[in-house]
């Protein structure tokens, strides 16, 4: 009897956490996706002039009547960055003494393990370590 009330409690905790890991891998995706729409977005705004090297930009202070802007506004980043004509930096939320977030590329040429973002406030002179997803899309990850 004792065994049957821990089955009935077992099985829907079991069908809970699988929802939930489940769930979790989707919206992983579908960030990724969103991140790279809006740094295909951003790339062509660096190569029309609308955004410049070097400099951030707040997201809350984009155009929210663009769709890359929009999508990208419901995810838990900041700013971001065009580091080179190739490449833009998405900043993500810092947790204790690091911060993480993507690099989207125009897939031209593979960034080193290593990459330099010229952001100061990251430790070892701004570098930070990255990690690739596919041709244009790498997590980085760094300390404060």
């Amino acid at each position: 009897m004792r065994k049957n009330k821990l089955l009935r409690l077992a099985v829907p905790l079991l069908l809970l956490l699988s929802v939930f890991f489940l769930s979790r891998q989707w919206s992983q995706l579908s960030q990724k996706q969103i991140v790279a729409a809006f740094g295909q977005y951003a790339l062509e705004g660096v190569a029309e002039g609308r955004f410049q090297i070097g400099e951030s930009y707040d997201f809350s202070r984009l155009d929210p009547t663009e769709k890359a802007v929009r999508a990208i506004l419901d995810q838990p980043f900041h700013y971001f960055l065009p580091t080179e004509e190739d490449v833009i930096l998405i900043m993500g939320d810092a947790f204790f003494q690091s911060v993480s977030g993507y690099l989207v590329t125009t897939g031209e040429r593979e960034l080193p393990e290593l990459y330099e973002t010229g952001i100061l406030g990251l430790d070892a002179g701004g570098r930070v370590t990255t990690s690739r997803i596919n041709d244009r899309l790498y997590s980085w990850w760094g300390g404060l």
